[in-house]
C-alpha cells in the first residue's frame, strides 16, 4: 500500500525539551484513541459473529477478533512503557476515551441485531460497517506511524506500521466476501430464496460448545467420584467384605526355587536310605513271626498236658 510522506522539512538534529514533552504527549493521545478503537471493535466483532452462520467469513471475523484483541494488548504495553513520561491529565484522557469507545459500542450492539429485512440483509450491511471501521483504523494507524516518524519515536512507528498491515490484509478479505454475501442478499430478497439460518449462527454454535463441554465436565466429575467411591478388590451388592484366600504354606507353587531344589535333594538322598533299609525290616519280622508261632506252640502244649492230668485223675 502506497503511504505518502510528508513534505520535507528541516529538523534539529535534537528536539529540546519542550518540544520532545508535546510530541510524547500527543503520541499519547494517538495511542489512547488506538486502544480504545481496538478494544470498542473487539465487542462489534463479537455481536457480529454471533449473527453469522458458520462461513469462511465468520472464520475471518473469528481471526481478527483475536488480532484485534492483541493489538489491544500491545498497545497497553507500549503505554505501559511510557507511563513514567505522563502525567495525569493523560491517565484521565485514556480512561476516558477507552469508556466512551466502550460505551459507543455496547450501544451500538441492538441496532446491528434489529436492522435489515432477513438475515441476508443483516450480514451485508455488518461487512460494510466492518469494512469501515478496518479503513478508519489504516489511517489511524498510518497517523501515528507517520507522526513517530517525524519525532523520531521508532519503537512507536515500528508498533503503528505492523497493526496497520494487519488491518490492511483484514480489509482485503472482506472485500473478498462482498460479491458473494450482495449476492445472498439479492437471492433473498428478490428471487426469496434466503439460506440463512439461525440455527447455525455463531451464537448457537457457542452455546452447543458450552453445553459440550459441561457435559464433558460432569462426566468426567462423576468418573472420579465413582472412583474413589469404589472399595478396593470389589465387593458384593449387599456390601458384605470380600473373601480373600490365603495360599497354603506347604503348596509347591509358593515355594521358592531354592526351597524346592532343596526338598528335591532332600528326598534324592533319602531314597538309597529307605532301600537299604528294607532287608533289614524283612529280617526282623521273620524273626518276631517265628518267636510268635514258638510261643503258640508252647501254650498249645501246656494246655493239652493239662487237660491229660485232670482225665487221668
Amino acid at each position: 500500500m502506497y503511504i505518502p510522506h510528508a513534505k520535507e522539512r528541516p529538523m534539529p538534529a535534537q528536539l529540546d525539551q519542550d518540544m520532545q514533552a508535546k510530541a510524547e504527549q500527543r503520541i499519547d493521545q494517538l495511542l489512547f484513541d488506538a486502544h480504545a478503537a481496538e478494544l470498542a471493535l473487539v465487542q462489534t466483532l463479537l455481536a457480529h459473529i454471533a449473527m453469522t452462520p458458520a462461513s469462511t467469513y465468520r472464520s475471518g471475523l473469528e481471526s481478527h477478533l483475536r488480532e484485534t484483541r492483541d493489538h489491544a494488548k500491545r498497545i497497553q504495553r507500549h503505554l505501559s512503557g511510557r507511563q513514567h513520561r505522563r502525567g495525569l491529565m493523560q491517565v484521565g484522557y485514556g480512561l476516558a476515551t477507552t469508556a466512551l469507545g466502550q460505551a459507543i459500542a455496547v450501544g451500538k450492539l441492538p441496532v446491528d441485531l434489529a436492522r435489515g429485512m432477513n438475515g441476508e440483509e443483516k450480514l451485508l450491511r455488518n461487512i460494510r460497517d466492518e469494512c469501515a471501521s478496518e479503513a478508519m483504523e489504516i489511517a489511524m494507524y498510518l497517523t501515528i506511524e507517520q507522526y513517530a516518524r517525524e519525532v523520531e519515536d521508532h519503537a512507536t512507528e515500528r508498533l503503528a506500521a505492523s497493526i496497520r498491515a494487519d488491518e490492511e490484509r483484514m480489509l482485503e478479505r472482506l472485500f473478498a466476501q462482498v460479491p458473494r454475501l450482495t449476492a445472498d442478499a439479492v437471492a433473498a430478497d428478490v428471487r426469496g430464496s434466503s439460506q440463512y439460518s439461525m440455527l447455525r449462527t455463531g451464537a448457537v454454535d457457542g452455546v452447543r460448545s458450552v453445553a459440550a463441554s459441561a457435559a464433558r465436565s460432569v462426566s468426567r466429575t462423576a468418573s472420579r467420584a465413582a472412583r474413589r467411591s469404589a472399595p478396593v478388590g470389589g465387593s458384593s451388592a449387599k456390601g458384605s467384605r470380600p473373601s480373600v484366600r490365603k495360599p497354603a504354606a506347604s503348596s509347591s507353587l509358593t515355594r521358592s526355587p531354592a526351597t524346592s531344589a532343596g526338598g528335591a535333594t532332600k528326598r534324592a538322598a533319602s531314597k538309597p536310605r529307605s532301600a537299604a533299609s528294607k532287608p533289614r525290616a524283612s529280617a526282623a519280622s521273620k524273626s518276631r513271626s517265628a518267636t510268635a508261632s514258638k510261643a503258640r506252640s508252647t501254650s498249645a502244649s501246656k494246655r493239652a498236658s493239662t487237660k491229660r492230668r485232670g482225665v487221668s485223675a
